[in-house]
Parts: C-alpha cells; sequence; structure tokens
C-alpha cells in the first residue's frame, strides 16, 4: 500500500523548540471509523510518576470504546522481550514497558515504533550526510550517555575517551561505517571535534557535551546530524502510524512530547478534522 506521508508535514527541530504546549501533550482523533489517541510523555523510569496511572485510565477507557480486536497500540522504544512486573517493566523501558504490560493484561498486539539504529544511519548517509561527521555524533552520544548525569564539576579527560573508544568502534563497525580502528580511534575523534566545533574536547566541562548534541539547536555541524535524526524518526514514526490506521486499526500511541507535536500535522491531514480532545494544547499566535 503507497504512503501517503508527506515529509513536509513533519515539523523540524528548529521550528518545533519555538512551540509552547504543555506536557503531557495528548491528542486524540476520530472518525466513523476509528479513533487513536497519541500520549506524548515527558519520558521517565519511575513507576511513581502520575502520567503512567493516567496512561492507564485512557487506554482503558479507549479499549472500552473501540474493543479489544480494533485496539492496536503503538511505543517509542524497544519493547520488554519477557514479561515482568509493572515497577520492573517501567524502571527498564520507560512508558514502552507499561504499554507493554498493558497490552499483555487486555490481550492487544503491541508493536514498536522505533527504527534501529542501523535504520537510521542508513537514511542519514543516503540524505547526504558524511560518515566521518556520523561517526563524530555517535561518539558525542556515547560521552553524553557516559558523563551527562556526573555530578564532577570537572573538564573532559582522556581517559573518559578511552572508555568509549572500544564501544565506539564496535557500534560503527556494525554499522559498516568504518573498516579500520583509526577511522574512530581518539586521535581521529580529537582531530574531527576541533574542526567540527572550533574547540578542544579536552577543554569542555562534562555537562556542556549535550550543546554538542542537540537536534534543538544550530550551532555546530553534528547539531545538524541530531536535527536530521530527529526528523527520520518523526517521518517514519508517523508513517507507520498511518499504516495502521489505514488498516482500519483505532490507535493507541505513546512517544516522547516532541514527536508527538512533531507529528500532528500529517495524523490532522489523515483525520482531515482537528482534534476533538487536546489535553496539551499550543500556544495560539
Amino acid at each position: 500500500m503507497e504512503n501517503k506521508v508527506s515529509k513536509d508535514l513533519i515539523i523540524l527541530p528548529n521550528k518545533l523548540i519555538k512551540i509552547k504546549y504543555k506536557k503531557p501533550y495528548i491528542l486524540r482523533f476520530k472518525n466513523k471509523n476509528q479513533e487513536m489517541i497519541y500520549f506524548g510523555a515527558e519520558h521517565s523510569n519511575s513507576y511513581k510518576d502520575k502520567h503512567f496511572s493516567k496512561i492507564e485510565k485512557i487506554l482503558e477507557e479507549f479499549i472500552k470504546e473501540n474493543g479489544f480486536k480494533k485496539v492496536i497500540i503503538l511505543a517509542e522504544g524497544i519493547l520488554p522481550e519477557k514479561d515482568e512486573k509493572k515497577e520492573a517493566l517501567i524502571e527498564k523501558y520507560k512508558e514502552a514497558g507499561m504499554l507493554y504490560y498493558l497490552a499483555q493484561k487486555n490481550k492487544i498486539k503491541i508493536e514498536s515504533l522505533e527504527l534501529t539504529l542501523e535504520e537510521i544511519i542508513k537514511e542519514t548517509i543516503k540524505d547526504g550526510f558524511k560518515k566521518e561527521r556520523i561517526i563524530l555524533w555517535l561518539f558525542i552520544n556515547l560521552l553524553w550517555g557516559k558523563l551527562g548525569n556526573n555530578k564532577e564539576k570537572r573538564n573532559i579527560k582522556e581517559e573518559d575517551l578511552k572508555e568509549t573508544e572500544q564501544t565506539l568502534f564496535i557500534i560503527c563497525k556494525k554499522l559498516k561505517i568504518v573498516k579500520k580502528k583509526e577511522d574512530a580511534s581518539i586521535k581521529f575523534l580529537i582531530k574531527k571535534f576541533k574542526e567540527e566545533t572550533g574547540k578542544d574536547i579536552l577543554e569542555i566541562k562534562m555537562n556542556e557535551i549535550k550543546k554538542y548534541q542537540s537536534p534543538f539547536k544550530n550551532d555546530f555541524p553534528t547539531n545538524k546530524v541530531s536535527s536530521h535524526i530527529n526528523f527520520i524518526k518523526d517521518y517514519f514514526m508517523a508513517k507507520e502510524i498511518i499504516e495502521r490506521l489505514e488498516d482500519k486499526k483505532s490507535v493507541f500511541a505513546s512517544a516522547g512530547h516532541n514527536h508527538v507535536v512533531a507529528q500532528e500535522p500529517v495524523l490532522k491531514k489523515f483525520f482531515i478534522l482537528p482534534p476533538t480532545l487536546r489535553v496539551g494544547t499550543k500556544e495560539k499566535k
């Protein structure tokens, strides 16, 4: 079936950041054939967060209105491979874990909206981004994952880079974007970071690394990689949702709130009418 999702309808991160809205950002669309709720969450792995009970309540009402056979659940993130207690699933998989638990409880099909890293990188290269810049972006993301929650107020050290070097090479080799270790070595990364940002990475504070990978900034080339990857995710997530809607399913989906806002124009076009319920609302201009 030909997919009718237009890339032009996806809101790009640099425009998304200018839109003000409440969180969680919840969309509800309905026509004579089906219904959809898209829950835009502030990601959390604490089962005590109120939005988990809100997801459960809204989904239960959604199932009652649409019937078990017609409903499908779609979730951003990796889905669990085995059943566990609800609290454990939330701690490990966040909203995807909660939805997996509810899907098993209600015997409803659940699918992931998440692209694999291989798929994301393949699309990014196809769209014209150089492999060297993607390697640097991967490196910065690994560094942020390692150092982002560190409370120490110190500069990044060469030991920090060494601890991510082997992981980076394994990832890049799996993605088939490097052939030899030198292509993702510390020497290469320090040099490439300087070329791309004008900064010495060993003179940067640990908590500053995020600004070099943020999709909502446009200060460095690596920001452009992040922004485009966000766009790719939004486009393919929207395609997946539209395919299920075209199958006449009633869809309950959950993703990070920024993804829901970015994909809203695609869904509005499918349903033609504006949402019948919007708990999170954009600021009117």
